[in-house]
């Protein structure tokens, strides 16, 4: 019988109980071998199958694996229902025993013993080896967990604790074999693992059922759980995930919280679960969802949050599901949801199975649905829809698109108008609408387009006519009053109101009002008026009207050059503008007075060229010398008193 499997499943209930002590030998097995009392000690050179199961059971004694170092397969007891028989043996890849493998062999039908050994126990470690164990303690008052229990069983693969009340999980220790855990319905209220040790091998945990209601910093990070994939905390209390509680769980990939009580939901508490591909926190009551929760789980792919309260912007997506680009599967059932989220479809490019149901959502757009390209299945069943001409196009979708699914189809309502509330979508006829086609938002969109346009084109030429109103304003003059090339003459018998228009910067109007006016105009004859702005302008010295009517009523032009003439921009216009003129074209229309030495580098180009080859006049500082320039000036009305020597322009009387 050596390398045989065999089942041990011990059963504590109520209802099966013992009423004599029999010891070794003493027990009528009919006929399969010696009955044995389990007492403190060895088990081994116990043959045979027999079990019983006592009540008012109270503690599980340590003679219960008592020299058993190995464990293999589970059975169950005869008679149990199928529905309440541990899960593991699926997912480990056994079958359940037949009920020969497990039946009671024999049960005592006297008083019970009065010490505290509760189980009677009957096999060979020699010739079965069992590595799984079962403690189906449904309904039991089990108080006093063995320490000890859980040590050093080198074989154990899979462990079932169910319906023992614990506020911890109890001590395992040297299980190098364990690979599943299962401790639902245990009363647990305190996820304490610091007694929790050698358990490298386990993949899976299940903790269904508990009164947990916090799951602390660290919760995992010292129980070297590094091949665990699936953690099962849901129908528990949990209210508080503090940060950092998943870390240290490098080969996570399921993580199922369903069933509690969390209302917030952030980056911290995540952190670490960047290899989870399936998340499920439906039915809680998260109603916050900070930004960025789900940044670092890259390869995640179902994301259950059905049944909580959360709303939804149109950003939040983007916001959201930034970091999870391989999503597949999102749920969000029965939540608080408006309107479909616009950017999901940038967010999530795969997403292939999406949950709207029973939620608050009236209206959603075809960009919405365009947006997500790789989507199969939709479900939007249960939300309040509006029947109205914002989704006339989704009637015309389900005729021409049929690589989309639409999930629960014969639940799709029209809750608005009034008097359609109720008409489900099947039988709606849109035609009824009458709606207006006009493409409304591309009209509005071309409007808006070309208002822009308009305003930018405005700007632009207010802009340009600030910093260049004197060019523009001498273009139009010239392009107005210009008529052709003509001849250089004299023309003596024109009448002009002025002798020579005075263009200077206000900066010299002092010499001007002082010197200037004084010796033209008051002097013994002959006299000679000059156009002065601020006393012969009826609109003011500024008036550009007054500046080419004033220039076209005098025989020349005098210009007072200075320093500050050569910045002031009104005075450099009024330069081009007398260059061009007609009169511009004879050398002696233009008269240049330098008050002070300018040099020629420092000079416009403009300046440069129009008074190469005509007459200046510089202003001397000797006093002595200003008669000759007064006579000079006085006589530069009537000829040409100046000629051109090389590159330089020099004052020669006659």
């Amino acid at each position: 019988m050596a390398g045989r499997h065999f089942v041990v499943f011990l059963l504590v209930q109520m209802t099966f109980f013992c009423t004599k002590a029999v010891g070794q030998g003493e027990c009528d097995t009919q006929g399969v071998g010696p009955c044995v009392f389990c007492q403190e000690g060895d088990l081994s050179g116990y043959q045979g199958s027999l079990s019983c199961i006592i009540e008012d059971v109270v503690s599980i004694p340590k003679c219960l694996l008592s020299g058993v170092p190995s464990l293999d397969i589970l059975g169950r007891q005869e008679g149990q229902p199928s529905e309440g028989y541990p899960d593991i043996l699926p997912a480990s890849g056994l079958t359940p025993p037949t009920r020969r493998r497990a039946r009671i062999q024999h049960i005592l039908q006297q008083d019970p013993p009065d010490d505290n050994c509760t189980f009677f126990a009957q096999f060979d470690p020699d010739n079965y080896t069992i590595s799984a164990l079962v403690l189906y303690l449904n309904s039991s008052d089990i108080a006093d967990f063995p320490q000890d229990l859980l040590q050093d069983l080198l074989m154990l693969e899979h462990l079932v604790i169910e319906g023992l009340q614990m506020p911890t999980p109890p001590p395992m220790k040297g299980l190098s074999s364990l690979k599943t855990i299962s401790m639902t319905n245990n009363g647990i209220q305190t996820l304490n693992l610091t007694n929790v040790k050698g358990l490298a091998e386990v993949t899976s945990i299940k903790l269904t059922g508990n009164d947990l209601g916090k799951i602390p910093f660290h919760a995992f990070a010292k129980s070297t759980l590094v091949k665990l994939e699936d953690i099962m905390l849901d129908s528990n209390k949990i209210s508080v995930i503090q940060e950092d509680a998943f870390a240290g769980l490098p080969s996570l990939k399921v993580l199922d919280l369903n069933g509690n009580v969390i209302q917030i939901l952030n980056k911290a508490i995540l952190h670490q679960l960047e290899h989870v591909v399936k998340l499920n926190l439906s039915n809680n009551a998260i109603h916050t969802l900070e930004a960025e929760t789900f940044s670092e789980m890259k390869d995640l792919q179902v994301l259950d949050l059905s049944q909580n309260n959360m709303t939804f912007t149109a950003e939040a997506p983007a916001l959201l599901f930034a970091g999870p680009k391989n999503l597949t599967s999102l749920y969000l059932a029965q939540n608080l949801i408006r309107g479909c989220p616009e950017g999901l479809g940038s967010a999530v490019p795969y997403l292939q199975h999406l949950d709207l149901q029973k939620n608050n959502i009236s209206v959603f757009s075809e960009t919405f649905l365009k947006g997500l390209g790789s989507l199969k299945e939709i479900d939007l069943s249960g939300n309040p829809f509006s029947c109205t001409c914002d989704m006339e196009w989704l009637f015309d979708w389900f005729e021409e698109n049929s690589t989309l699914a639409f999930i629960n189809w014969k639940d799709y309502e029209c809750y608005y108008p009034r008097h359609s509330r109720g008409v489900n979508f099947e039988h709606f006829n849109p035609e009824v609408l009458k709606c207006d086609h006009t493409d409304h938002t591309r009209l509005g969109l071309s409007l808006g387009i070309s208002l822009t346009l308009a305003v930018l084109v405005i700007v632009l030429a207010a802009v340009l006519y600030y910093h260049c109103r004197w060019r523009v304003k001498y273009g139009w003059f010239v392009l107005c009053g210009k008529k052709g090339e003509q001849i250089e003459q004299k023309v003596e018998d024109e009448y002009f109101k002025y002798e020579a228009f005075l263009s200077y910067c206000s900066n010299d109007r002092w010499w001007v009002i002082d010197e200037l006016i004084p010796k033209v105009e008051n002097c013994p004859p002959p006299t000679y008026k000059m156009c002065l702005d601020i006393r012969d302008f009826e609109d003011g010295p500024k008036d550009q009207n007054n500046i080419i009517a004033a220039m076209d009523e005098s025989r020349k032009t005098m210009f007072v050059i200075s320093s500050s003439f050569l910045r002031s921009k009104r005075c450099l216009w009024e330069l081009e503008m007398s260059k061009n003129k007609r009169y511009g074209k004879s050398k002696d229309d233009l008269i240049f007075v330098l008050l002070e030495e300018v040099p020629q580098s420092k000079m416009p180009k403009l300046l440069q060229k129009v008074m190469m080859g005509r007459k200046y006049l510089r202003w001397p500082e000797n006093p002595r010398q200003r008669d000759a320039f007064w006579q000079c000036l006085r006589e530069s009305f009537k000829t040409n008193i100046f000629k051109r020597q090389g590159n330089r322009m020099e004052m020669q009387q006659i």
